[in-house]
């Protein structure tokens, strides 16, 4: 019987965790399988499609065996895991991505949601921070935006996540960067009619030659792509003092990117302009 990993954790980890070590056994030419939430599929792209079994649950295993040291900014994922590899993630969805650009590429990847309890979201960028970076970096560079819109536990357009999304009424911001005409991944799904949300967003970040992003599971799959990952994690936030958002972390192993972490976002604008414009 071919073994089995069982991947029902937060996305940190199914992104780390899991995904290295189901990869490294495919660079071994090792057969397994994967059982995981529909919406993993895309994560797990090197696995045979009858070796992965999906099930509709909502919410992690009970008894498990995430290890929690990897919020540590020196977290050394092959002491600690062993047969690990980081996925080519970045290599694989940009020979698929049909997306082209006549100007370098930046993605945001942004959430508005409840967190930590609370129906206040903290990890997001405010919407003069949007405003702000899309009038200083449009001219240069094609801009897309990423933030799901929907319900948590409802596996739309092969999403799936522990809480649900405000709408942008709520938020504002995709009225907002529509102003600048930047392309969202909606967008993009419908351009292409791609109907995965999570393939959509790998599609998009494998053109990109910088990603700016929130503080979370989504922090960790940008950083997989991209040549400067910056990382905002609001001041205010208990999870912000966590090592792994913070320049020169560990996440710079999964592809090689720079992590830049910042947990104020007028500094953050002006780190990205020092870097990124001429």
């Amino acid at each position: 019987m071919n073994p089995l990993i069982k991947a029902f954790e937060e996305w940190t980890w199914i992104f780390t965790q899991y995904a290295g070590i189901s990869y490294d056994l495919h660079e071994n030419k090792k057969l397994h399988e994967i059982e995981s939430f529909p919406s993993s599929k895309p994560f797990f792209y090197w696995v045979d499609e009858s070796n992965i079994k999906v099930t509709q649950r909502g919410g992690t295993i009970s008894g498990s065996t995430h290890n929690e040291d990897v919020y540590k900014i020196d977290f050394n994922p092959k002491k600690v895991w062993k047969d690990w590899t980081p996925p080519k993630y970045s290599e694989y969805y940009g020979k698929l991505s049909p997306l082209k650009s006549e100007k370098p590429i930046i993605v945001i990847n942004n959430k508005y949601n409840p967190e930590w309890g609370q129906q206040i979201p903290f990890n997001f960028l405010p919407l003069d921070c949007l405003k702000d970076f899309c009038e200083k970096f449009s001219d240069k560079y094609e801009i897309l935006y990423i933030r799901y819109e929907g319900k948590g536990h409802s596996f739309e357009n092969g999403y799936w996540d522990d809480v649900p999304s405000y709408t942008k009424e709520e938020y504002g911001d995709y009225e907002l960067i529509k102003e600048f005409g930047i392309k969202t991944i909606y967008d993009f799904m419908n351009e292409y009619d791609e109907k995965d949300f999570n393939i959509a967003q790998m599609m998009m970040m494998s053109k990109a030659k910088h990603i700016l992003c929130t503080a979370g599971g989504n922090a960790v799959l940008s950083s997989y792509f991209g040549e400067d990952v910056v990382i905002y994690g609001h001041p205010d936030c208990k999870s912000t003092s966590r090592g792994i958002w913070h320049t020169d972390s560990w996440l710079k192993e999964l592809s090689g990117s720079n992590i830049i972490g910042h947990n104020h976002w007028g500094k953050m604008i002006n780190d990205c302009e020092n870097r990124w414009l001429d």
